[in-house]
């Protein structure tokens, strides 16, 4: 009886082992049959190729992304896109499973977008290169920078362009194979942007601009107001600037004919409810009025027509006068280069009397500044009644705060130890006492735009 039970367990050990090899016979092949050279699986590199994820391998094998899995097809598995791998994973033809770290980043520009398509500099001038690369995937390599003409513009590896010549050329962006440009122009009928404003520049002569000079600066002062943005604040600003800091000259004042002065008889012209005069005093064109090639876009005269600069007669003087603006001539000029026309409204503080002073809230400058309501591209005004801002017949626009001052552009007249279309700069003391009203643009402008505090 015991050698029966014997031979019975036998039986049964031998039919269990049978069962644990037809189970697990890929263990015992690996175990015993696979031969002892055989190499595992083995990554040698991660590329990005076109839009596909590149595995190399030192063999063929099933190679596993997530949930996807692929053949190699010559030692390269090949996956769509992903922006990060973390690991894969292989299996080669005995079964052998590997995992595989990776921690590898990858990005694919679609686009390098520069903001400007073409940059305006004066010679000397330096700027720096803004764009948005538009990328799958993080983006650690920098952008090339490549002048076309080094002796127009150079540029830095870090986009920094300097104008050392004049004339034209590109400056070309490229990352990974895409390529953008920038076509950068570089004149000298505009000066490099100051840190501080000059009041003293030279007044503007009469008819040194020929037509050509006259269509180049037009596209100058149009291209700083779209970048800083047409119909707003930003773009008012930027108008301002151009004129009182990039143009080379100042424009004189010229107490206008028309409106208030406009005479009975031939020359006397209505415009918006009021008496208006064209280009003498005020200029209700866009672009600036500096040849006689913009005498078509006057269309009312009394004594010109004549580019600023040039020398006409000038009713309130009763004497020839180097054409120009008035205060609110200046201040209406400003916002219609950015696409505003406030109408033919003067300066002053008058009951039931439209003016420049009601295109806004009107608050006391000390309190608009202590509630912080005071903004670049805001109107100043005096009062009408003490000796801030003369009496309150002028109307000016801050341009600029920066590290305690305020920079103010106005048109100055005669006696005022200041004289034409200027940038002054005031302290905080000075601004307060000088502009004794604020008038908050917020409504009027109805967008900001690109607005910076300072120009520098």
């Amino acid at each position: 009886m015991k050698r029966r039970c014997k031979i019975k367990i036998s039986r049964l050990l031998l039919l269990a082992l049978i069962v644990f090899v037809i189970l697990d016979w890929k263990s015992l092949y690996r175990t015993f049959i696979l031969p002892a050279t055989t190499d595992e699986i083995e990554v040698l590199d991660v590329y990005l190729f076109g839009e596909k994820i590149a595995i190399y391998l030192n063999d063929d094998a099933e190679c596993i992304l997530d949930d996807t899995t692929v053949k190699s097809d010559n030692k390269i598995c090949v996956f769509d896109f992903k922006n990060k791998i973390n690991k894969i994973y292989t299996i080669d033809k005995f079964e052998r499973k590997k995992t595989h770290i990776i921690n590898e980043e990858f990005s694919i520009v679609d686009e390098i977008n520069p903001y400007e398509s073409t940059i305006y500099l004066a010679l000397y001038a330096e700027d720096k290169l803004d764009y948005k690369v538009v990328s799958r995937g993080d983006v650690h390599e920098k952008l090339v920078f490549e002048s076309e003409d080094e002796d127009v513009v150079k540029v830095d590896e870090y986009g920094n362009i300097k104008a050392v010549g004049i004339g034209e050329t590109n400056i070309k962006l490229k990352l990974r194979g895409i390529e953008s440009s920038v076509k950068v122009i570089v004149t000298d009928l505009i000066i490099p942007m100051p840190d501080e404003p000059d009041v003293q520049k030279e007044l503007l002569p009469c008819g040194i601009y020929s037509e050509k000079e006259n269509d180049f600066l037009d596209e100058i002062l149009k291209n700083r107001v779209e970048d800083a943005g047409y119909k707003t604040r930003a773009g008012a600003v930027a108008a301002a600037r151009f004129l009182g800091l990039e143009f080379p000259y100042r424009i004189g004042y010229f107490s206008e004919n028309g409106r208030l002065y406009a005479v009975d008889g031939e020359g006397r012209y209505y415009h918006e409810g009021l008496y208006a005069v064209d280009g003498e005093g005020r200029y209700y064109h866009e672009g600036l009025y500096l040849n006689k090639s913009r005498y078509e876009n006057i269309s009312s005269t009394m004594y010109g027509p004549g580019p600023w600069g040039c020398y006409i007669y000038s009713v309130p003087t009763e004497k020839e006068v180097a054409n120009g603006l008035d205060c609110s001539g200046f201040i209406t000029w400003i916002l219609k280069q950015a696409g505003y026309d406030p109408g033919d409204i003067g300066a002053g503080i008058s009951e039931g009397y439209e003016d420049m002073t009601d295109l806004g809230t009107r608050t006391r400058l000390p309190e608009a500044l202590a509630d912080g309501r005071v903004k670049v591209g805001d109107l100043l005004s005096g009062d009408g009644e003490t000796d801030h801002a003369y009496y309150g017949g002028h109307i000016a626009m801050l341009v600029g705060m920066h590290d305690g001052y305020y920079y103010v552009a106005e048109e100055m007249w005669f006696g005022t130890g200041y004289f034409g279309a200027i940038i002054r700069t005031y302290s905080e003391d000075r601004f307060k006492y000088y502009f004794y009203w604020h008038i908050a643009m917020d409504d009027f402008y109805g967008s900001d735009g690109e607005l910076t505090d300072y120009w520098k």
